[in-house]
């Protein structure tokens, strides 16, 4: 009974990331050698290239770039009477898309073999696969641009909010130490305020004192008019109470100056209280146009995040429906 040769082509596949993305094909073919067990081990370290109908159909196109494939035998076994050759055949585009993928950060891993019956079916195979992980790649690039640019625009933002946070910061500190000044003036005015009710209440004490003893004099002059042409004891009476009378003036009179003084103190001090207040009416409207700008930017900063989120839930779930898509493409 006769040998027969039979033709076999194996690929091995591989997992791209989490989106299990086929990276690579090996393609073994079986060719009909009709070489004998002690030939084996000859053959198995031989490169064998491709067949001349394959490499002319790759590069029958001049305006495009060959992809070239290689083949080289692994093993020669004998299958009952049947002898079988296997061969790993590469194709260059698939093996830079793999080394593309790679250089991206894409972890690459080798998954369970994939047979095939003819050896354009593997080469076309491995061109197929090619073509899908270029377009992952591609994808996962402008994903990437995309997504730094989304960081960039919300690290922008956040600055200029930082920027404004620190702003009002530097606002509320410096009203701190406004109103810390204005306490302490108001203290001082108030100490000095206490002073001048005391002195003027005592001045007031001197004055109806003096009314007192004017209203007393009066009466005594009144009466010394009377009784001036007639009672030289009256006209000595008048001459003490005048003296009583000239005591209660130079009190009344130096009480007087006091006042005066103090009015003056009062006085200085109660203007510069007012050009403390005036100054601090014009820090608080200052403060108020500052609050007013920052609370305008602070919603124009919101929106703008508002809108980043919209924009990210939106990429998230575009990013989702291609995640399940290539799911099913690699199931």
């Amino acid at each position: 009974m006769g040998r027969k040769d039979s033709q076999r082509f194996s690929i091995r596949k591989y997992s791209f990331g989490v989106a299990s993305v086929l990276l690579g094909t090996t393609i073994l073919a079986m060719g009909a050698t009709g070489v004998h067990a002690d030939e084996v081990s000859t053959s198995a370290a031989t490169d064998t290239p491709l067949s001349a109908s394959v490499l002319t159909d790759t590069a029958a196109n001049p305006a495009t770039t060959v992809d070239y494939s290689e083949k080289q035998v692994v093993s020669v076994k004998e299958e009952g009477n049947t002898t079988v050759t296997t061969s790993v055949v590469t194709t260059d585009s698939l093996e830079d898309a793999k080394a593309s993928a790679v250089k991206e950060g894409v972890e690459v891993e080798e998954t369970a073999p994939q047979t095939h019956t003819t050896l354009e079916g593997a080469i076309a195979d491995n061109q197929a696969q090619s073509k899908e992980i270029n377009t992952v790649v591609s994808d996962y690039q402008k994903a990437k641009e995309s997504h730094k640019k989304d960081v960039a625009e919300y690290d922008k933002a956040k600055a200029e909010y930082d920027a404004k946070v620190a702003e009002k910061a530097a606002a509320d500190k410096a009203n701190a130490a406004s109103k810390a000044q204005y306490d302490t003036d108001q203290a001082a005015y108030e100490k000095g305020l206490a002073k001048y009710q005391a002195d003027k209440k005592a001045y007031d004490a001197a004055l109806e004192e003096y009314n007192t003893q004017k209203l007393t004099y009066d009466s005594k002059v009144a009466e010394k008019a009377a009784a001036d042409a007639a009672n030289a004891k009256s006209e000595a009476d008048y001459k003490v109470q005048l003296a009583v009378y000239e005591t209660a003036k130079k009190n009344y009179e130096a009480a007087m100056a006091q006042y005066t003084k103090d009015k003056a103190k009062y006085d200085a001090e109660k203007e510069a209280y007012d050009a403390k207040v005036a100054e601090k009416v014009r820090t608080e409207i200052e403060n108020k146009a500052a609050q007013e700008q920052y609370e305008k930017e602070l919603a124009t900063y919101n929106a703008a995040y508002e809108k980043y989120q919209t924009d990210l839930a939106a990429y998230k779930t575009a990013k989702a429906a291609y995640d399940v898509k290539v799911a099913e493409s690699s199931s």
